[in-house]
Protein backbone atom coordinates (compact mmCIF):
# COMPACT_ATOMS: atom_id res chain seq x y z
CA UNK A 1 0.00 0.00 0.00
CA UNK A 2 1.21 3.16 -1.31
CA UNK A 3 1.21 6.42 0.92
CA UNK A 4 -1.66 8.03 -1.25
CA UNK A 5 -4.06 5.58 -0.03
CA UNK A 6 -6.41 6.52 2.52
CA UNK A 7 -7.97 3.84 4.74
CA UNK A 8 -11.54 3.56 5.36
CA UNK A 9 -11.97 0.92 8.30
CA UNK A 10 -15.33 -1.30 7.80
CA UNK A 11 -16.19 -0.82 11.56
CA UNK A 12 -17.00 3.02 10.80
CA UNK A 13 -18.61 2.18 7.83
CA UNK A 14 -20.57 0.07 9.31
CA UNK A 15 -20.98 2.51 12.36
CA UNK A 16 -21.59 5.25 10.04
CA UNK A 17 -24.80 3.86 8.30
CA UNK A 18 -26.47 2.06 11.45
CA UNK A 19 -26.78 6.31 12.55
CA UNK A 20 -27.59 7.60 9.46
CA UNK A 21 -30.48 4.59 8.48
CA UNK A 22 -31.51 5.65 12.63
CA UNK A 23 -32.52 9.09 11.39
CA UNK A 24 -34.80 7.64 8.78
CA UNK A 25 -37.04 5.81 11.26
CA UNK A 26 -37.09 3.09 7.95
CA UNK A 27 -37.28 -0.99 9.59
CA UNK A 28 -33.98 -2.70 7.74
CA UNK A 29 -32.19 -6.06 7.45
CA UNK A 30 -28.94 -6.35 7.21
CA UNK A 31 -27.38 -8.80 4.65
CA UNK A 32 -23.74 -9.62 4.42
CA UNK A 33 -22.42 -11.00 1.23
CA UNK A 34 -18.70 -10.74 2.09
CA UNK A 35 -17.42 -9.51 5.95
CA UNK A 36 -13.98 -10.16 6.51
CA UNK A 37 -11.03 -8.53 7.11
CA UNK A 38 -10.41 -7.08 3.98
CA UNK A 39 -13.84 -6.95 1.39
CA UNK A 40 -16.98 -5.63 3.04
CA UNK A 41 -20.14 -6.01 1.02
CA UNK A 42 -23.23 -5.49 2.84
CA UNK A 43 -27.17 -5.01 1.53
CA UNK A 44 -29.82 -3.71 3.86
CA UNK A 45 -33.12 -3.93 2.95
CA UNK A 46 -35.75 -2.21 3.52
CA UNK A 47 -38.40 -4.28 4.83
CA UNK A 48 -41.35 -2.09 5.26
CA UNK A 49 -41.77 -2.23 1.46
CA UNK A 50 -40.39 -5.74 0.49
CA UNK A 51 -43.61 -6.80 -0.80
CA UNK A 52 -45.88 -4.42 -2.19
CA UNK A 53 -47.24 -5.82 -5.41
CA UNK A 54 -43.75 -6.05 -7.31
CA UNK A 55 -43.10 -9.85 -7.66
CA UNK A 56 -40.59 -9.81 -4.92
CA UNK A 57 -38.93 -6.87 -5.13
CA UNK A 58 -37.29 -4.54 -2.70
CA UNK A 59 -35.47 -1.11 -1.92
CA UNK A 60 -32.12 -1.61 -0.75
CA UNK A 61 -29.05 0.27 -0.43
CA UNK A 62 -25.65 -1.89 -0.86
CA UNK A 63 -22.18 -0.94 0.80
CA UNK A 64 -18.94 -2.14 -0.85
CA UNK A 65 -15.67 -1.59 0.97
CA UNK A 66 -11.68 -2.93 0.79
CA UNK A 67 -9.20 -1.75 3.71
CA UNK A 68 -6.70 -3.44 0.66
CA UNK A 69 -6.96 -1.06 -2.10
CA UNK A 70 -8.83 -3.50 -4.19
CA UNK A 71 -11.81 -1.41 -4.21
CA UNK A 72 -13.53 1.71 -3.97
CA UNK A 73 -16.52 2.38 -1.35
CA UNK A 74 -19.16 2.08 -3.04
CA UNK A 75 -23.07 3.04 -1.89
CA UNK A 76 -25.44 2.29 -4.21
CA UNK A 77 -29.42 2.61 -4.10
CA UNK A 78 -31.80 0.91 -5.87
CA UNK A 79 -34.83 -1.86 -6.09
CA UNK A 80 -33.82 -5.40 -6.32
CA UNK A 81 -35.25 -8.83 -6.58
CA UNK A 82 -34.09 -12.33 -6.24
CA UNK A 83 -33.50 -14.07 -9.10
CA UNK A 84 -32.14 -17.54 -8.06
CA UNK A 85 -31.72 -19.36 -5.05
CA UNK A 86 -28.27 -18.83 -4.39
CA UNK A 87 -28.48 -14.84 -3.58
CA UNK A 88 -27.76 -13.44 -7.01
CA UNK A 89 -30.16 -10.36 -7.23
CA UNK A 90 -31.38 -8.32 -10.35
CA UNK A 91 -32.58 -4.98 -10.41
CA UNK A 92 -32.33 -0.93 -11.12
CA UNK A 93 -30.60 1.37 -9.19
CA UNK A 94 -31.31 4.67 -9.24
CA UNK A 95 -28.40 6.59 -7.57
CA UNK A 96 -25.30 5.61 -6.12
CA UNK A 97 -21.40 7.23 -4.32
CA UNK A 98 -18.40 6.12 -5.04
CA UNK A 99 -15.18 7.17 -2.80
CA UNK A 100 -11.74 6.21 -3.96
CA UNK A 101 -9.68 5.13 -1.13
CA UNK A 102 -6.89 8.38 -1.59
CA UNK A 103 -5.41 10.65 0.83
CA UNK A 104 -6.69 14.34 -0.03
CA UNK A 105 -8.91 16.82 0.29
CA UNK A 106 -11.87 15.12 -2.11
CA UNK A 107 -11.82 11.94 0.29
CA UNK A 108 -11.94 13.94 3.62
CA UNK A 109 -15.00 15.86 1.98
CA UNK A 110 -16.94 13.30 0.96
CA UNK A 111 -16.75 11.51 4.02
CA UNK A 112 -17.72 14.08 5.54
CA UNK A 113 -21.34 14.92 3.77
CA UNK A 114 -21.54 10.96 3.40
CA UNK A 115 -24.01 10.74 6.67
CA UNK A 116 -26.43 13.28 4.39
CA UNK A 117 -25.87 11.85 1.66
CA UNK A 118 -26.68 8.23 3.02
CA UNK A 119 -30.35 9.35 4.38
CA UNK A 120 -31.25 11.45 0.56
CA UNK A 121 -29.89 8.11 -1.20
CA UNK A 122 -32.45 6.17 0.85
CA UNK A 123 -35.17 8.47 0.49
CA UNK A 124 -35.21 8.66 -3.16
CA UNK A 125 -34.70 5.05 -3.41
CA UNK A 126 -37.92 4.21 -1.43
CA UNK A 127 -40.04 6.83 -3.32
CA UNK A 128 -39.14 5.00 -6.60
CA UNK A 129 -40.20 1.92 -5.19
CA UNK A 130 -43.32 3.94 -3.94
CA UNK A 131 -43.70 5.04 -7.93
CA UNK A 132 -43.30 1.54 -9.50
CA UNK A 133 -46.06 0.22 -7.05
CA UNK A 134 -48.30 2.82 -8.93
CA UNK A 135 -46.98 1.61 -12.06
CA UNK A 136 -47.91 -1.96 -11.44
CA UNK A 137 -51.30 -0.83 -10.80
CA UNK A 138 -51.81 0.76 -14.20
CA UNK A 139 -53.40 -2.06 -16.45
CA UNK A 140 -53.01 -2.37 -19.73
CA UNK A 141 -54.65 -4.60 -22.37
CA UNK A 142 -52.34 -7.24 -24.32
CA UNK A 143 -53.04 -4.97 -27.69
CA UNK A 144 -52.54 -1.74 -25.86
CA UNK A 145 -49.00 -3.28 -24.97
CA UNK A 146 -48.44 -4.65 -28.17
CA UNK A 147 -49.57 -1.04 -29.78
CA UNK A 148 -47.05 0.50 -27.48
CA UNK A 149 -43.89 -1.59 -28.85
CA UNK A 150 -45.30 -0.93 -32.37
CA UNK A 151 -44.74 2.72 -31.84
CA UNK A 152 -41.49 2.35 -29.76
CA UNK A 153 -38.01 3.20 -31.48
CA UNK A 154 -36.37 0.32 -31.23
CA UNK A 155 -34.42 -2.90 -33.27
CA UNK A 156 -36.76 -4.97 -34.99
CA UNK A 157 -35.46 -8.24 -33.56
CA UNK A 158 -35.92 -6.87 -30.01
CA UNK A 159 -39.67 -5.11 -31.10
CA UNK A 160 -40.65 -8.72 -32.51
CA UNK A 161 -39.31 -10.42 -29.32
CA UNK A 162 -40.76 -8.25 -26.86
CA UNK A 163 -44.09 -8.44 -28.69
CA UNK A 164 -43.89 -12.31 -28.45
CA UNK A 165 -43.39 -11.92 -24.79
CA UNK A 166 -46.51 -10.03 -24.64
CA UNK A 167 -48.52 -12.28 -26.63
CA UNK A 168 -47.37 -15.77 -25.01
CA UNK A 169 -47.31 -15.48 -21.02
CA UNK A 170 -46.17 -18.85 -20.43
CA UNK A 171 -42.75 -17.33 -22.06
CA UNK A 172 -42.33 -14.57 -19.52
CA UNK A 173 -40.67 -14.68 -16.01
CA UNK A 174 -42.97 -15.68 -13.69
CA UNK A 175 -42.20 -11.99 -11.76
CA UNK A 176 -42.73 -10.39 -15.57
CA UNK A 177 -46.30 -11.60 -15.03
CA UNK A 178 -49.45 -9.38 -15.66
CA UNK A 179 -50.38 -6.73 -17.61
CA UNK A 180 -49.10 -3.00 -16.51
CA UNK A 181 -46.52 -0.54 -17.67
CA UNK A 182 -43.54 -1.90 -14.89
CA UNK A 183 -44.11 -5.27 -16.32
CA UNK A 184 -44.19 -4.08 -20.17
CA UNK A 185 -41.31 -1.86 -19.05
CA UNK A 186 -39.19 -4.86 -17.93
CA UNK A 187 -39.95 -6.63 -21.24
CA UNK A 188 -39.15 -4.25 -23.02
CA UNK A 189 -35.77 -3.35 -21.59
CA UNK A 190 -34.72 -7.15 -21.65
CA UNK A 191 -34.91 -7.20 -25.08
CA UNK A 192 -33.36 -3.97 -25.64
CA UNK A 193 -30.53 -5.45 -23.42
CA UNK A 194 -30.37 -8.51 -25.57
CA UNK A 195 -30.51 -7.16 -28.63
CA UNK A 196 -28.79 -4.05 -28.95
CA UNK A 197 -24.91 -2.58 -28.82
CA UNK A 198 -24.17 -1.08 -25.70
CA UNK A 199 -24.52 2.18 -27.15
CA UNK A 200 -28.11 1.92 -28.89
CA UNK A 201 -29.16 0.11 -25.72
CA UNK A 202 -28.51 3.40 -23.70
CA UNK A 203 -29.99 5.30 -26.46
CA UNK A 204 -33.02 3.71 -26.69
CA UNK A 205 -33.02 2.78 -22.98
CA UNK A 206 -32.63 6.54 -21.32
CA UNK A 207 -36.81 7.50 -21.81
CA UNK A 208 -37.79 4.08 -22.08
CA UNK A 209 -39.82 4.01 -19.46
CA UNK A 210 -41.36 8.03 -19.88
CA UNK A 211 -42.03 6.79 -23.46
CA UNK A 212 -43.88 3.53 -22.15
CA UNK A 213 -45.57 5.87 -19.62
CA UNK A 214 -47.05 8.41 -22.35
CA UNK A 215 -47.72 5.72 -24.91
CA UNK A 216 -50.12 4.57 -21.81
CA UNK A 217 -52.00 7.37 -21.03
Amino acid sequence: MNNTYQNLPHTDVLSMMDKALAKTGLNYEMKFRQNGEKQLVVDYVFTDYEHIGLGGLRPQISVINSTDGSRAFNLIGGVFRLVCSNGLVAGDIFDSERIVHRVGPTFDRKIESLPLRIVALVEDTVEAMKELNELTCQELSENKMIEIVGNLTMSKKAKTETIKDVVFEDQRREDDQGNNVWTLYNIVNENLRKHSKAKAYQKHNEKLLENIQLLAA
